[in-house]
C-alpha cells in the first residue's frame, strides 16, 4: 500500500513513511510536530564518607509520538495521492499486531528507526470523513544476530545486522557460593541469545565446563558470542 507523490506540489514539508514486512505507506499529511524522547539509564548510589555518586548507565529506548490525519479527499496540500482513510487504519492495525517491527522515517531529519507500534488512536472529529490519529512508537533493537528486514524490500537495500546487535558483547560473571553451574552459565550466555539459540548453547557450555573440571567459587566465567569462546579465568574450556 503506497500513495503516489503529488507532482508539482509546492509543499516543502518533509515526507514521512512507515514500512513493515516489505510494504510501505507514505503519510499524505505529515505531522505538524513530532517528539522524540529517550531516557538514559543512569543511577545513583550512596557510599559512606563520600556521599551520593552518579553511576552512568546505558541508553534507554527511543520513543516517538505524533498526530495527524488521513484525508478523505485529495486536498491540494496533501504530499501524495491519499488512499481511503480506513485503508491506512487497516494496514497499520495489521502491522501493529503482526509481531514484526516496522520502520518509521521522516525525510530530511535523523528520524529513521526500527520501531514497534505501541499505541494507535484514531477517529473522526468534524464530519468530513477525515480520520484523525495519534501514533506512539518505541525503538526496536535487533539482537543475537537478527537481521533488520524492515528496509530490504522497501528501499532495495540488503538486510543488515543492526549496529546495536549484541554480537560483540562479552558477558562476564563471577561464581558465588550459592551458584549452580546453571546459574552461572545462564547469566553468561542467556542474556545474549534468543531462547531457541540458548538451549543448545547452554548444553554445550555445560559439557565444556564438566570436561574442564567444573567451576569453583571466585572463578570468572566469560562468553564471547562473536567467537563462541567460553573461558574460565581467561582460559578456554
Amino acid at each position: 500500500m503506497s500513495g503516489l507523490d503529488n507532482a508539482g506540489s509546492a509543499n516543502t514539508q518533509p515526507r514521512t513513511y512507515l514500512s513493515c514486512n516489505g510494504s510501505k505507506i507514505q503519510f499524505p499529511m505529515p505531522p505538524a510536530t513530532f517528539d522524540v524522547s529517550v531516557v538514559q539509564q543512569n543511577s545513583t548510589i550512596n557510599i559512606n564518607n563520600i556521599g551520593e555518586l552518579n553511576m552512568l548507565g546505558k541508553t534507554g529506548l527511543l520513543t516517538l509520538s505524533f498526530s495527524s490525519f488521513f484525508p478523505a479527499q485529495n486536498y491540494p496540500f496533501c504530499l501524495c495521492t491519499p488512499d481511503a482513510p480506513y485503508n491506512y487504519v487497516k494496514t497499520i492495525d495489521v502491522w501493529r499486531t503482526s509481531g514484526k517491527p516496522c520502520r518509521f522515517s521522516i525525510a530530511g531529519t535523523s528520524v529513521n528507526y526500527a520501531v514497534s507500534i505501541d499505541k494507535f488512536v484514531w477517529g473522526e472529529h468534524d464530519g468530513t470523513s477525515d480520520v484523525y490519529y495519534t501514533l506512539d512508537f518505541r525503538e526496536y533493537k535487533f539482537i543475537g544476530g537478527a537481521t533488520d528486514s524492515t528496509i530490504s524490500d522497501v528501499t532495495g537495500m540488503k538486510d543488515r545486522t543492526d549496529t546495536n546487535s549484541m554480537l560483540d558483547v562479552l558477558q562476564s560473571v563471577t561464581v558465588y557460593p550459592s551458584d549452580s553451574i546453571g546459574d552461572v552459565v545462564g547469566r553468561a550466555i542467556g542474556k545474549n541469545l534468543s531462547m531457541g539459540q540458548g538451549n543448545s548453547t547452554i548444553l554445550d557450555a555445560y559439557k565444556s565446563i564438566a570436561k574442564s573440571g567444573g567451576i569453583n567459587t571466585g572463578d570468572i566465567l566469560t562468553y564471547a558470542k562473536t567467537t563462541n569462546a567460553l573461558k574460565v579465568n581467561n582460559k578456554n574450556v
